[in-house]
């Protein structure tokens, strides 16, 4: 790599650092009186207004993120059965859902 490609690198990691804090930051200010902080899993329910509308100019469609499956693309000197743990989680300007979230000790057996 050149020195003005990692330049370039840099100053890119450097940028989306600064975005993510200020991303954080901003969302602290705006948020957390009511939802509590940045890293808390979400205390909204699921489907609020299955059953009864919302509320009016209480709730709007935003863009949204649905995982359906995780590959596993290669597996490199592993073999099958493979253990898998840590934390997958997902947030919106809301919510923190962990999706996946399990320790060393309780893995997720992939077959």
């Amino acid at each position: 790599m050149t020195k003005q490609a990692e330049a370039e690198t840099m100053q890119q990691s450097d940028y989306e650092a600064y975005m993510v804090s200020f991303y954080r930051d901003d969302w602290m200010k705006v948020w957390s009186r009511n939802h509590g902080s940045f890293k808390d899993t979400t205390k909204l329910g699921p489907m609020r207004f299955t059953d009864e509308p919302a509320p009016r100019y209480s709730a709007f469609s935003v863009d949204t993120l649905q995982v359906f499956s995780v590959k596993v693309e290669g597996i490199r000197r592993l073999q099958w059965p493979i253990d898998v743990f840590g934390i997958v989680a997902v947030r919106d300007t809301i919510d923190f859902n962990v999706i996946f979230s399990r320790t060393r000790d309780n893995c997720q057996t992939l077959t």
